[in-house]
C-alpha cells in the first residue's frame, strides 16, 4: 500500500572524484517532518528522493552564465556574470569553500555550477516559471557542493522553500481539477435525479402493470 503521508526527504548525494581519482560519496538528507504530501505530489517527491545524478543537460541560460571573461576572486576564476553573486555569498556566508576536501583547481567546476545554479534560482521571479526539470538540476548542483564540504546549507534551505511552493502549486492545480470534476458530476447527478423524477411520475400516473398473458381474452 502506498504511503500518502510521507515526509519530504531530499537526498543531496552524488558521487564526485577527489584529486587522486577516488570516488567520494556522502549522503545528506533534508527532512521536513510532519508535512503531509498529497498523492498528486508523490511522483515528484519520488524523483527528489533519488540519489542518482539528474542526467538532463543544463539550460541554455545556465550554460551562458559559465561562459565569457573571468576575474580572479577568492582563488577561483569566476565568470564576470557570476562574480556579483559569489561576492554577495562571501559577504553574507563567508568563504563557503573553506572546508572543501578538494583542491581549488578540482573544486572550481563544482563552484561555478553552484554559483550559476544559485543565480538562476534567484533570478526566477515567479513560481510559474519553475519546472520540475529545473528543480532536479538545482538539487544535483547543490548536492555536489555539499558533498565536497561546501558550506552551502543556505542554498539547500532555499531549495526546500522552492520545492514546498512548487508542490503547493501542483496541489492547487489538482484541487481545481477535482472541484471542476465534482461540479460536472453534481450536474450529471442532478440530471439523473430529474430523469428519475419524470419516470416516477409516469409510473405513478395510473399506468397498470399487465398481469397474465398479453391476449385480449
Amino acid at each position: 500500500m502506498q504511503d500518502h503521508n510521507p515526509q519530504i526527504h531530499i537526498p543531496l548525494s552524488t558521487a564526485v572524484s577527489n584529486d587522486t581519482g577516488n570516488s567520494l560519496e556522502q549522503s545528506q538528507i533534508i527532512s521536513q517532518p510532519e508535512l503531509i504530501v498529497p498523492a498528486c505530489c508523490l511522483p515528484f517527491v519520488e524523483k527528489l528522493k533519488r540519489k542518482d545524478r539528474h542526467n538532463a543537460s543544463y539550460s541554455h541560460h545556465l550554460k551562458t552564465l559559465l561562459q565569457g571573461d573571468t576575474t580572479d576572486f577568492e582563488g577561483y576564476r569566476i565568470p564576470l556574470a557570476l562574480h556579483p553573486i559569489f561576492e554577495n555569498i562571501v559577504t553574507i556566508h563567508g568563504d563557503i569553500t573553506r572546508s572543501c576536501m578538494l583542491s581549488s583547481f578540482s573544486a572550481e567546476n563544482v563552484l561555478l555550477q553552484f554559483l550559476a545554479t544559485f543565480k538562476e534560482m534567484e533570478e526566477t521571479l515567479s513560481l510559474e516559471q519553475v519546472t520540475e526539470d529545473q528543480i532536479l538540476k538545482w538539487k544535483c548542483c547543490i548536492a555536489e557542493a555539499l558533498n565536497i564540504k561546501f558550506h552551502a546549507d543556505f542554498a539547500a534551505t532555499r531549495l526546500i522553500e522552492i520545492v514546498k511552493s512548487y508542490m503547493d502549486l501542483i496541489a492547487r492545480s489538482r484541487m481545481t481539477a477535482i472541484d471542476e470534476r465534482i461540479k460536472a458530476l453534481e450536474m450529471e447527478m442532478n440530471g439523473l435525479k430529474c430523469e428519475k423524477l419524470e419516470i416516477d411520475r409516469f409510473v405513478l400516473s395510473g399506468s397498470k402493470e399487465l398481469v397474465g398473458n398479453f391476449g385480449l381474452f
